[in-house]
């Protein structure tokens, strides 16, 4: 199976928070993630985006081990939490020849 690829470590602790892991604690640029068990188990994600191929493929081999489910249930869950994509209307594109886009002003609906 091929992994996905250009997946942020957000992506990867959303996904380990649907299989039972907490946030403990970060240091640097480490998030250490806990699951209560049985068996209790912990791991360390990098706060990389994105997280290399391999330093993803060993993350999902140990969680599949320890939770005895197999890794392409974890990539199946990376894919549910992509980030959905952005509608070409949030985007300020300057006319051409213009070196600033105009000023514009934000509607903000009302409740």
């Amino acid at each position: 199976m091929k992994l996905p690829r250009g997946v942020s470590a957000d992506r990867v602790i959303r996904a380990l928070g649907r299989l039972g892991y907490k946030v403990i604690r970060q240091k640097g640029s480490h998030v250490r993630l806990r699951h209560d068990g049985p068996p209790a188990h912990a791991i360390a994600v990098p706060q990389h985006n994105p997280l290399k191929t391999g330093t993803l493929h060993g993350i999902l081999s140990e969680v599949a081990e320890k939770r005895s489910i197999t890794i392409e249930f974890i990539a199946d869950l990376l894919h549910y939490f992509r980030a959905p994509p952005v509608p070409d209307s949030w985007l300020i594109i300057p006319p051409v020849g213009v070196s600033k886009p105009p000023s514009a002003t934000i509607a903000v609906p009302e409740i």
